[in-house]
């Protein structure tokens, strides 16, 4: 495929097949094989970041498709420029759904997929949790608790941090932009391949960004030449663990070690420890202790994967800094956070949830070892990973092979920092695993 590295989140949004036809055309004139637009509007070139900045569309500025029609002009365009331009839609990039009805509309072309692209519990939400989303739909009329109190509370219980070190979004995605809308960083620190909204939300302040390449031979893990980036001229960095997409955790030396260096520098550290539940070894791992010490911590987790709740959308950050957590008070949405959201989230830090949540991470584990020796003897080169899913690398076109199959995983040549024949694959349970082996050991089969 021709797309970029860099994955840009388009100012423009298209109301028409007329937006459409235009960026096709000027795909064309810029001498470009391949676009790709999602469900959402991020659009993919294969042109530098800088010549996507310039990727204009005239008339298209701040107008809306919705995502059904979105989908069906861009099958027309598939279409109309068959044979000069690959056109793309999200789906076939591995890319989450964010729209029910267009990825219906994406199952009508490719047929029921099984998807290995989204890397959240396989067995979904308890129906306790269910249930408790369900109840509270008779408060629906009411605005949702701005505080998040009960839910507040409750966290606070768990996490034995005081309730006043809370911040609630909607998801975590919406706390890593509120942060750098908070802090409005001039310089920024970034591993990669990360999380693509952390550079997303880093460009809406025009903050510069340093990236700092993860090797391969060290299986994508942070090490200790960190350190020698963390200068008194950085204002914020993003860190994830276990990180995103290569599944790798920071070791606890290193990160006190980083902890102790933003405090010096005054870095604002934002930790995303959105898969830390995955963790066999959790509390070996997690920064939650450091919080109250380390008021330049930032630290980000989220009931979207354990939970299996990525609709409900309900992330939370801790941090014990008073006067930044008034800034982001300033700056954030007041009722981000749903009322059935917060039902959900307080079902889910019950002692029953709990225990639920260990025998899950248990049986992931074991999957994980299984796929592990599978893949080894098949002879695929995959990373370690402590986390529920696994970043392989392939010269066989997998997604596409795999998707002949019915089977949907994540292309990750877009991520900044890999290329082509990276992809990354979740755990789910045994039966969906056994499927995703089997395809696998055909497909390699036939080499």
């Amino acid at each position: 495929m021709y797309l970029a590295d860099y994955h840009m989140h388009s100012k423009y949004s298209f109301d028409g097949s007329e937006e459409l036809d235009t960026i096709c055309q000027m795909a064309i004139r810029r001498g470009l094989s391949e676009i790709a637009i999602t469900d959402h509007m991020d659009i993919y070139t294969g042109l530098p970041y800088d010549e996507q900045m310039n990727f204009d569309v005239p008339g298209g500025e701040q107008h809306h498709m919705d995502a059904v029609g979105l989908y069906k002009e861009l099958c027309n365009m598939k279409e109309k420029y068959a044979g000069q331009l690959k056109v793309r839609i999200g789906a076939e990039l591995g890319q989450p759904q964010v729209n029910p009805e267009a990825a219906e509309l994406f199952m009508k072309d490719y047929g029921d997929v099984l998807d290995f692209s989204v890397n959240v519990n396989p067995y979904g939400p308890s129906e306790e949790v269910l249930e408790a989303a369900k109840r509270s739909m008779d408060e629906v009329s009411l605005y949702p608790d701005s505080q998040c109190r009960r839910l507040r509370k409750r966290l606070a219980e768990k996490k034995s941090l005081s309730e006043e070190y809370f911040l609630f979004g909607n998801g975590a995605a919406e706390l890593f932009f509120s942060v750098v809308l908070a802090e409005k960083p001039k310089k920024a620190l970034l591993p990669i391949p990360a999380f693509a909204e952390y550079e997303q939300a880093l460009r809406t302040v025009d903050c510069e960004i340093i990236y700092h390449e993860l090797k391969r031979e060290n299986n994508f893990a942070l090490t200790e030449s960190f350190l020698e980036e963390l200068t008194e001229d950085i204002d914020l960095v993003f860190l994830c663990s276990p990180s995103n997409p290569s599944g790798q955790v920071i070791e606890p030396e290193l990160m006190k070690q980083i902890l102790t260096r933003c405090e010096e520098k005054k870095i604002r550290l934002v930790l995303d420890e959105c898969f830390i539940e995955f963790l066999e070894e959790e509390q070996k791992y997690t920064m939650v202790k450091k919080v109250t010490d380390h008021p330049s911590l930032f630290l980000v987790q989220a009931f979207t994967k354990m939970y299996g709740i990525p609709g409900l959308r309900l992330g939370y950050a801790m941090t014990s800094d008073a006067k930044f957590r008034e800034r982001m008070q300033q700056i954030r949405q007041p009722w981000s956070v749903s009322v059935p959201a917060q039902a959900a989230g307080i079902e889910a830090l019950t002692e029953r949830e709990e225990q639920r949540v260990q025998k899950i991470r248990n049986k992931i584990a074991e999957e994980k070892m299984r796929m592990e020796k599978k893949m080894r003897e098949f002879g695929i080169r995959f990373i370690p990973t402590k986390a529920n899913f696994f970043l392989l690398y392939s010269e066989i076109p997998l997604f596409e092979r795999l998707l002949e199959q019915g089977i949907l995983i994540r292309n990750c040549e877009n991520y900044r920092g890999l290329k082509k024949g990276w992809y990354r694959i979740a755990v789910r349970t045994k039966e969906e695993n056994d499927v995703l082996l089997r395809a696998l050991e055909t497909i390699l089969s036939k080499q």
